[in-house]
């Protein structure tokens, strides 16, 4: 019969916002698997007895038996486990038996969280989530050994508790290129230089094609002499090549801004502004409970200011173009 075999162990990107609600959802969770870890290493005690008699091959008496019973106790309450640590911005780490305990220790205003660890383990098998990880990594990872049909049921409740906590695709997107913030902003600025140099160098070429076209009317007046009859041209292209003078009109056409492109690279460098800003992990414990509050409102102010700006980068310009044909 085929054996599914799960990966042992699996990794959560983030951003994550994890409240208290959620802290005492991960406790509870984590002490109702304890309790299934502890029945079930309770069902094993009768068939280890049972291959000890073998074994010894011969009938043990009641007094043999209950050595054996208890030494067998004795393996799995050593090997059952239960910690919960949480890592705080001090360099300093808080070790119990449930987020509620370490909650009693913390300061709200002067302790940080910025990673937890939790673990359980019985005699034949142990699980942990975690986000103490390299500072080059960030999220969650959940390991379940053994990596079978046997730990299934726990390797889902924790699972299905980080997915809970998890932030929404596109924050995940945004946790993933915050280091593009940078680059982005030199690109959109070099973009919109280019952009207005272009514009005007545009300009310029027009309003010297302009008088270029001034000059050789000018000079076909000359050749042909001055005369009562012309002297009201000559006068007017003398004081239009003094005054540099360009019809209202030709400017209009040659100098027109592109707006939608400028438009979307200011929309772009407001955006890498924000980029770099983004969480990697915030628990609702000691200052984390604020920190989180704060950064949900960052979210929500990103998650309109964003889309708002590259539409209205597009959606604006082509409307005055197409309405008012400016």
């Amino acid at each position: 019969m085929p054996e599914v075999v799960y990966p042992r162990s699996r990794e959560f990107p983030g951003p994550f916002l994890i409240d208290w609600r959620h802290l005492e959802k991960l406790d509870a969770i984590i002490s109702e698997q304890c309790s299934l870890l502890d029945a079930e290493s309770e069902s094993e005690v009768a068939p280890e007895i049972e291959v000890a008699v073998r074994r010894s091959g011969a009938e043990l008496d009641d007094e043999r038996r209950r050595v054996i019973e208890q030494r067998i106790r004795s393996r799995q309450r050593t090997a059952r486990s239960r910690e919960v640590a949480v890592t705080l911005k001090k360099r300093k780490t808080i070790k119990a038996a449930s987020f509620s305990e370490i909650a009693a220790e913390l300061s709200q205003a002067t302790d940080q969280p910025i990673g937890f660890y939790v673990s359980i383990s019985s005699l034949r098998t142990s699980a942990s989530i975690s986000s103490q990880r390299p500072a080059w990594k960030t999220g969650i990872e959940v390991t379940v050994e053994p990596s079978g049909p046997r730990t299934q049921r726990l390797r889902f409740a924790l699972e299905n508790w980080v997915q809970e906590v998890s932030s929404p695709y596109w924050q995940r997107a945004w946790r993933s290129i915050k280091s593009w913030g940078f680059p982005l902003m030199v690109i959109s600025l070099a973009a919109i230089a280019l952009i207005l140099f272009g514009a005007f160098e545009q300009k310029g070429a027009a309003t010297t094609a302009y008088r270029r076209q001034l000059q050789a009317q000018a000079r076909e007046l000359l050749e042909a002499g001055i005369s009562p009859e012309n002297l009201g041209q000559a006068i007017w292209f003398d004081l239009a090549l003094a005054s540099e003078y360009v019809p209202d009109s030709s400017r209009v056409t040659s100098g027109r801004l592109p707006v939608v492109p400028l438009a979307l690279g200011c929309a772009l460098a407001v955006s890498s502004l924000m980029l770099p800003f983004c969480p990697t992990l915030e628990l609702g414990l000691g200052l984390g409970t604020a920190r989180i509050g704060r950064w949900r409102v960052w979210f929500r102010l990103v998650g309109v200011t964003i889309p708002s700006l590259i539409g209205l980068g597009v959606v604006v310009p082509l409307l005055v173009h197409g309405l008012l044909g400016v």
